[in-house]
């Protein structure tokens, strides 16, 4: 079995965290990175700005669709989509919901309208996808090419119940596919909408409350090892009021966390390999290097990983106009992949 410096979680919640920084400073010390995903474009806003001195932690924009059923997501803020998509990498967690829990505290009259808020939104974000080249790693460096992503597009974590056919159809119309990495997240459709997924290329992040289903473990099982990641879906999110900063009541809650995070996420990588065998970790790694620009030999040293915290610290303070994803690709360019 691998260190747990060498877990990657594909998809995360760090700013649900009661003390993201210091949740973030423990989890960049023991793990070798995460996609934190958001739940809405303040939520992004907030961990882009909370997580900006930990590169190995990818934000993504989001607007999840329980946020989107439950007019959690303002005008205002679904106004703001399009131009956070356009400077973004990654984007998630996004999707559609048109299971119960999807639908039941919707503020729209029927279900029919919840699904087309939903849609709506995603619409919104494909568009802005579509139309606004992503960031490349390699856009301004000379031979930065190799230090990027898979395909050099946007990386998308997918929430899909009940609406993985329509999530699909969308990315063939929006001609996404070529371009961008897709990951569904805790994938729960049909068996035919799992081929569907895999023969388009997408990838998949598995979790322990999927693997602890027969069906869940099947579908692991039928993941092609180059495709497959893996995620814990955690920290749950922690009401805005329950952490006073530095209290002692937050330290233990923040540290009540990392450890039911750090048993999720060392669980996961246990029971992939036992499904899957021990060549799964190495393909894992594999796919995490393809995907994510960092699990480089730099950034699985401490003292390099510190330094880059300070120097992207240092970028943001001299020049805070410039995306996030720009100052990530002056990073990335900077250190070699590992052969």
């Amino acid at each position: 079995m691998a260190e747990s410096n060498e877990f990657f979680d594909a998809h995360a919640h760090m700013s649900f965290a009661p003390d993201v920084a210091s949740f973030a400073s423990w989890f960049t010390e023991r793990f070798a990175g995460a996609f934190s995903t958001t739940v809405s474009p303040a939520d992004y806003r907030f961990a882009q700005q909370a997580l900006a001195s930990f590169p190995k932690i990818k934000v993504g924009v989001g607007a999840h669709p329980w946020w989107v059923a439950q007019g959690k997501i303002p005008d205002e803020d679904k106004a703001l989509l399009p131009g956070l998509v356009a400077n973004a990498r990654y984007i998630g967690e996004v999707g559609l919901d048109f299971g119960k829990n999807g639908l039941a505290k919707s503020v729209f009259a029927t279900d029919d309208e919840t699904k087309q808020a939903q849609i709506e939104v995603l619409r919104t974000i494909f568009a802005a996808a579509k139309k606004n080249p992503a960031p490349s790693v390699g856009e301004d460096i000379e031979g930065a090419k190799e230090a990027g992503e898979a395909k050099g597009g946007r990386i998308f974590s997918f929430h899909a119940v009940r609406g993985a056919d329509v999530i699909m159809d969308m990315l063939e119309k929006y001609e996404l596919l070529e371009d961008s990495t897709i990951i569904f997240h805790w994938f729960s459709g049909s068996s035919a909408q799992l081929k569907r997924a895999r023969d388009l290329g997408c990838f998949f992040s598995v979790n322990t409350f999927m693997l602890s289903t027969k069906r869940g473990r099947e579908y692991a099982k039928a993941i092609p090892l180059d495709r497959l990641l893996i995620e814990t879906d955690l920290p749950e999110e922690t009401p805005i009021d329950a952490c006073v900063e530095n209290s002692q009541a937050c330290k233990q809650a923040t540290e009540a966390v990392e450890a039911r995070y750090a048993s999720m996420l060392e669980e996961a990588y246990r029971e992939i390999v036992t499904l899957r065998g021990e060549d799964t970790l190495d393909a894992i790694t594999r796919n995490v290097r393809k995907i994510f620009c960092l699990d480089r030999a730099a950034l699985s040293s401490s003292i390099v990983s510190a330094t880059l915290s300070q120097v992207m610290s240092v970028l943001i303070k001299h020049a805070p106009s410039a995306p996030a994803s720009r100052t990530e690709a002056i990073l990335c360019a900077l250190i070699p992949p590992i052969a």
